[in-house]
Order: structure tokens, then C-alpha cells, then sequence
């Protein structure tokens, strides 16, 4: 049972908690493990970097993908996404890797 509650998704993972801090500079978010793995928070920073990247340079994209597949990781992007209409994390993977191979 959660002790925060679902209300909020972030990348498809429900989140407890947000708070703002840094001097509302920065956000820090609560993950619970009953709604989001370990790994599924760390594929969507790989994805996060991944998208960063293709904007800038895609070799420098293409060899995080290729270092995002080394680790296994590419499995637990979230499959559904948290805002109606716009892709899931794992679909937005799939045509970027489509993309650069």
C-alpha cells in the first residue's frame, strides 16, 4: 500500500511526491517501489540522455543507444504513456534506435 498515493506520472512511472527545492531550482521525486522498479526509473534517464543527445550529435546519440543496450535496460522502459495521445517511453526508444540503425 502506498503511503503517498498515485497522483502523479512521471514518464509512465506513478510517482508519491514531488517537491520542489534548490530554492525551486530543482525538483526532487519520491518513487515507490510497489509503482516503479529501480530499473525502470534508470531506462528512463537513459532515455532522457538518449533524446538530449540525438539533438545534438548522432554519433554521440548512437553510441549511447549502443551502450543503453549493453546494459539491459531498454526492457523496462514504461510501455504506457503518463499524457494522453503522446507515445510511451518504450515506442519513443524504438523509433529513435530505428532512427540511427
Amino acid at each position: 500500500m502506498s503511503l503517498y498515493g498515485e497522483k502523479f506520472k512521471i514518464g509512465g512511472l506513478s510517482c508519491g511526491l514531488v517537491l520542489r527545492g534548490g530554492a525551486n531550482g530543482e525538483y526532487r521525486v519520491v518513487f515507490e517501489r510497489e509503482y516503479a522498479s529501480l530499473e525502470q526509473i534508470e531506462a528512463l534517464e537513459w532515455l532522457r540522455q538518449i533524446e538530449a543527445a540525438v539533438r545534438k550529435s548522432y554519433s554521440e546519440a548512437k553510441a549511447l543507444v549502443e551502450a543503453f543496450e549493453e546494459t539491459g535496460l531498454e526492457s523496462s522502459l514504461p510501455t504506457q504513456s503518463s499524457v494522453e495521445g503522446a507515445e510511451a517511453p518504450a515506442d519513443t526508444y524504438r523509433q529513435i534506435y530505428a532512427m540511427l540503425f
